[in-house]
């Protein structure tokens, strides 16, 4: 009984990132004693990233889910076996045609993403037998990287604005990732739990144009720093950004190059927001292979640890995006009029209905025949 957790999947994502299309899955049944079993999973006591980027298009399953099978499955967070590092935690793919999913719900692409706190909202549906959730919503990565020869000095948390108790610890060192929900309507702040690593840099992956963020960063109070960055446009010294005096001024940035501090409280934010969208089957983690990349270069300050997001909420008040009301009125309208079963909240709701398997294997799917057929000689 000992083996009764293990967990055998079709197919697996690792770091991606992965693409899958025009690809059938039969039999993938938990076993009663030994095997959790599903079509899709996701590398177990990952310490890699997993990419925003990994994208199933036009997959076709030969069973039921969940009676007959999985379609996708993962550990759960109270298996022996779920380790939480940090390519557990960000586990996810693009759904991109819900292919997968078989929802009528999302007007456009699925994320499947873990259910934690940190990644559901109320167009987020959490299906049990899977232990993850499909969200209609896009997602990116923000990743913080760390030069520092110190192995744990610079843990990063990062909290979702509108939701102050969701929030994500990163475990790695020196290249902590975060899955984020694009699309300019959450934003996101980060602190660092010992010590403020200095640079700090902060990397991007599937946010384009329209898919955006706005990230903020607890720096030491009146510091001195210095900016840059070479995309979407070169910007290699502070003087050439636009400091703005008031965060939410950031929301209306179409251009990069503006950024919120706060002296007092050591509060950074800006926004990162690609030159480009991605192209239809455009396969680079980034439009046109094109990452961005932001560097903060702390000249003078206190770099000992500071969580200064409580002080930032009580000078300037909520952090979230003015667009959160369009946001939440957005949700509620396609909870009525697409899908009134399913009750909304910011945590996700269960919905574990039965979808049926898909139809037979195209005929013109796979090699065809592959033997010549016997012929008794004469």
């Amino acid at each position: 009984m000992g083996n009764r957790n293990l967990l055998h999947v079709g197919v697996e994502f690792m770091k991606g990132p992965v693409y899958i299309t025009d690809v059938r899955f039969e039999d993938f049944k938990d076993t009663d004693e030994y095997y959790q079993m599903g079509a899709l999973g996701f590398r177990r006591n990952n310490a890699a990233r997993s990419s925003a980027r990994s994208t199933v298009k036009n997959a076709q399953f030969g069973f039921a889910d969940p009676t007959e099978g999985n379609r996708v499955k993962d550990y759960g967070n109270d298996d022996d076996l779920y380790t939480e590092r940090d390519g557990d935690d960000i586990a996810n793919f693009r759904d991109a045609d819900r292919s997968v999913t078989r929802t009528d719900v999302c007007s456009e692409a699925v994320t499947v993403v873990r259910p934690e706190p940190f990644h559901m909202t109320p167009e987020c549906y959490k299906r049990t037998g899977w232990n993850m959730a499909w969200c209609c919503q896009n997602f990116g990565e923000i990743r913080v990287q760390d030069s520092s020869s110190t192995n744990d000095a610079h843990l990063v948390t990062m909290v979702r604005d509108d939701v102050s108790t969701a929030m994500m610890e990163s475990d790695m060192s020196h290249n902590a990732p975060f899955l984020v929900l694009l699309g300019g309507q959450y934003s996101y702040s980060m602190f660092f739990n010992n010590q403020i690593p200095n640079p700090v840099k902060i990397l991007t992956e599937a946010v384009s144009n329209s898919d955006y963020v706005r990230v903020g960063v607890c720096l030491p109070p009146n510091a001195d720093f210095q900016l840059k960055t070479f995309h979407p446009s070169t910007f290699k010294t502070i003087d050439k950004w636009t400091l703005v005096d008031k965060i939410h001024d950031l929301d209306s940035d179409t251009d990069g190059g503006k950024y919120f501090y706060d002296k007092d409280t050591g509060y950074f934010a800006t926004v990162f927001r690609n030159k480009n969208d991605f192209l239809d089957d455009e396969y680079h983690p980034n439009p046109r292979n094109r990452a961005i990349q932001l560097t903060i270069d702390i000249k003078s300050g206190d770099r000992a640890g500071n969580d200064c997001l409580n002080n930032a909420r009580n000078s300037f008040g909520d952090l979230s995006p003015k667009v959160s009301l369009k946001r939440n009125l957005k949700a509620l309208l396609r909870s009525l009029l697409n899908d009134v079963r399913a009750k909304r909240s910011i945590s996700g709701e269960d919905n574990n209905r039965e979808i049926p398997a898909d139809a037979t294997i195209p005929s013109e799917w796979g090699a065809g025949s592959t033997h010549t057929p016997w012929v008794t000689p004469a």
